[in-house]
């Protein structure tokens, strides 16, 4: 019981000193214990439409935030659609540039919320209160769904966004 212990409080120190984020990329990821916020990165290959999601398991119970904007951090985004899942709510995003053709897309912003399973493009309701609980061993997923632009536009081969998720408090 003791070893347990001192074990369980050198992990928590560990993670409470790696910094004030959790960042998961495209493996899955279990996280141990919560921050302040969860950043995953997302990517789409668009010639081969390949996406990249990121998605992890919780391993805590919380309410997250989800953002109003995720940031292209390469490529564009295009008019096209990303995502944010977390069990049967899916947050849609739609990219910023002004057309198909423009190479101006540097954000994804909120554009409704809809059921996990349908695709971001048939629509769904406005998304006024972006909180959601969840609970131990949920799963949350970001996925950027179509480029939204232009094959012959060169900043449309290849887009990697970031999504950064506020953790507004934990429960036991």
């Amino acid at each position: 019981p003791h070893i347990t212990h001192c074990l369980s409080l050198y992990t928590l120190f560990l993670v409470v000193s790696c910094g004030d984020s959790i960042d998961a990329d495209r493996r899955g990821v279990t996280l141990p214990l919560p921050s302040d916020e969860i950043q995953m990165l997302a990517e789409l290959d668009q010639p081969n439409q390949e996406s990249s999601p990121s998605e992890l398991t919780l391993s805590f119970s919380a309410r997250l935030e989800m953002p109003q904007t995720l940031s292209v951090i390469r490529g564009n985004s295009g008019v096209g659609f990303a995502s944010l899942t977390v069990n049967n709510q899916k947050f849609c995003y739609q990219g910023n540039a002004l057309s198909e053709s423009n190479t101006d897309g540097d954000e994804y912003f909120l554009r409704y919320e809809t059921q996990a399973f349908l695709q971001c493009t048939l629509g769904g309701v406005i998304s006024l209160n972006p909180v959601v609980s969840v609970q131990t061993s949920d799963r949350v997923q970001f996925q950027i769904e179509e480029g939204g632009c232009s094959i012959e536009s060169a900043s449309c081969l290849f887009t990697r966004a970031q999504a950064i998720i506020d953790i507004l408090e934990t429960f036991p």
